[in-house]
């Protein structure tokens, strides 16, 4: 997974050799067995998000409906800033 997304995908985006390291690195971060492990949660600004310990699959659709339409940028490891730039780039293209 770490091989698709950092390298096919980014691939021919990322030239630098230092930026893709970082990139490898953060998705190493991310994509690990680790995560999917039921006891870890992320609380974050509110509900907690979390790898749902559900096998079947209406129940997996309900928690995945249950979960805010708005994701904060915390979710994503960005600074909560980052929904400032966001809606300013979103007004841009709106009013251009």
């Amino acid at each position: 997974l770490c091989y698709t997304c950092g390298e096919c995908n980014y691939g021919g985006k990322v030239t630098d050799a230092q930026d893709r390291r970082l990139l490898m690195n953060l998705l190493d971060h991310f994509y690990n067995p680790s995560l999917l492990r039921s006891d870890v949660e992320y609380e974050i600004a509110g509900p907690v998000y979390k790898v749902p310990d559900i096998r079947d699959h209406q129940d997996f659709v309900a928690f995945v409906k249950n979960l805010p339409s708005n994701t904060p940028p915390e979710v994503f490891g960005l600074h909560e800033n980052a929904n400032i730039t966001k809606n300013i780039q979103e007004s841009n293209l709106l009013m251009n």
